[in-house]
């Protein structure tokens, strides 16, 4: 019976260490298995990090002007230093700007002037004729003024726009204004042009002194009736 009883008892204590060896394993691949996906999200994490700088430092070099406009002896001088100047010396006069021609567009939106590109098109035809009987060339004057023919285009789209609202406006010459402008300009109007000629130069200019009044006139009234909130006084 002892014996029996004893290796009764041994089958019940190999089970018992099979049970706790069972056990031990399982923890043991738990904690395995918990640290291998810890440390994968760590790796993964880790590697969106090191992915996100090299994209910042990537975007950071190619668009390194963005941010650095020049390097003087290894020292960078950043852009929003040379805005910052700039706004010191033209800071008012750039905001000034931009309110009017802001002004002018709506303005020219609100009163249904329309303008086609054959309008436009026409217009930088003459002007090409103009810049070339002067022996120049049109894009290369566009270059040098920091433009190209689409912001030439778009400027002359706003400037006819102005133009059809002021000419809206008497603006003829009458007899009076110019013969006052022949007398009075007389010493500096060419010799070898006729009178019809002269007076004919005499209507384009005072045309073009009142349309630079009335234009002036038009912007004045158009900012008193705006509501403009400056947030930054220069």
């Amino acid at each position: 019976m002892k014996v029996k009883k004893s290796i009764k008892q041994d089958k019940i204590k190999k089970s018992i260490d099979v049970n706790n060896e069972s056990k031990l394993k399982h923890m043991i691949n738990t904690s395995i298995i918990t640290t291998f996906f810890s440390n994968n999200k760590l790796n993964k994490k880790y590697l969106s990090l090191v992915i996100g700088v090299i994209i910042i430092a990537g975007f950071l070099y190619y668009f390194k002007s963005v941010f650095v406009v020049a390097v003087v002896d290894g020292q960078p001088i950043y852009r929003l230093t040379v805005i910052k100047e700039l706004e010191k010396g033209y800071g008012k006069q750039a905001i000034d700007n931009i309110i009017t021609k802001s002004l002018i567009e709506k303005e020219i939106k609100n009163q249904k002037i329309i303008l086609t590109d054959k309008d436009i098109d026409t217009e930088v035809t003459r002007i090409t004729n103009i810049v070339k009987e002067r022996g120049q060339d049109i894009l290369t004057l566009l270059k040098a003024q920091g433009q190209n023919m689409n912001t030439f285009k778009a400027d002359l789209r706003f400037q006819l726009g102005l133009q059809k609202i002021i000419s809206k406006q008497n603006l003829s010459a009458s007899e009076k204004e110019i013969n006052d402008f022949l007398e009075k300009n007389k010493e500096m109007l060419p010799k070898d042009k006729s009178e019809i000629e002269l007076k004919e130069i005499a209507k384009t200019e005072i045309k073009q002194q009142k349309e630079g009044q009335k234009t002036q006139e038009f912007v004045e009234a158009i900012k008193k009736k705006a509501k403009i909130n400056y947030l930054l006084k220069y």
